[in-house]
């Protein structure tokens, strides 16, 4: 059975659409020498045919595919000849199935390898920094306007106090200038009185004279 002769083009009925694609694959049916592979392509097909995969299909806007061709695809599945001594992959679908989910040969929905966890977290811390940026940005513009308006009262209080000093500066000058200018003359000072004071030592007389005097005292 073959579907080249199939067409879905223009079908009748209220419900139909002109123009309708069927996914579908092409897989040979010896496999043994793909071994382990093998294997995991079966299990690949399975998963795609299951009912959490044509769920997946739906979220794509794809239409499940009919029951008569699962089963159809079904008998082409079990008629693949596998290598010997491989083994068959168990799909843990949405529902959790303890300690087999974790086994070697499973293909699980739930779970993730470390690359995809890693990669999540990556997008997680990413989002995250990202929120904060924005935070901070919006606070750094808020604190700049309030800065602007800070330094603006600053400049404005730093030029009335410049005003007020030259103005102080120009009146001290003034006040000095009018003193000196008017300031009443000293008067003539009176003729000063020396008075001298008679010594029994002479300033003329000799160091010898002084030490003789000085012993004649005592």
């Amino acid at each position: 059975q073959s579907f080249a002769q199939v067409s879905l083009l223009d079908k009748e009925g209220t419900n139909t659409w002109p123009i309708t694609l069927m996914s579908y694959m092409y897989v040979e049916q010896n496999l043994t020498l793909k071994e382990q592979n093998g294997q995991l392509l079966k299990s690949f097909i399975e998963f795609v045919l299951s009912d959490d995969g044509q769920t997946i299909a739906e979220e794509f806007s794809f239409v499940r595919v009919p029951a008569s061709i699962i089963a159809y695809n079904n008998v082409t599945l079990n008629s693949l000849a596998l290598a010997s001594g491989t083994t068959s992959y168990f799909i843990e679908g949405s529902s959790t199935q303890m300690g087999l989910g974790a086994q070697e040969f499973a293909i699980s929905e739930k779970r993730q390898s470390f690359a995809d966890y890693d990669r999540g977290l990556i997008y997680t811390q990413l989002t995250a920094l990202t929120t904060r940026v924005a935070a901070t940005e919006a606070a750094s513009s808020q604190s700049c306007s309030c800065k602007e308006d800070d330094d603006s009262d600053v400049k404005g209080v730093a030029n009335v106090g410049t005003v007020f000093g030259v103005l102080a500066f120009i009146i001290s000058i003034i006040v000095a200038i009018k003193v000196f200018c008017f300031m009443p003359a000293a008067p003539a000072s009176a003729p000063k009185i020396v008075e001298r004071e008679n010594s029994s030592v002479s300033m003329g007389a000799t160091p010898s004279q002084v030490e003789i005097k000085a012993s004649q005292k005592v």
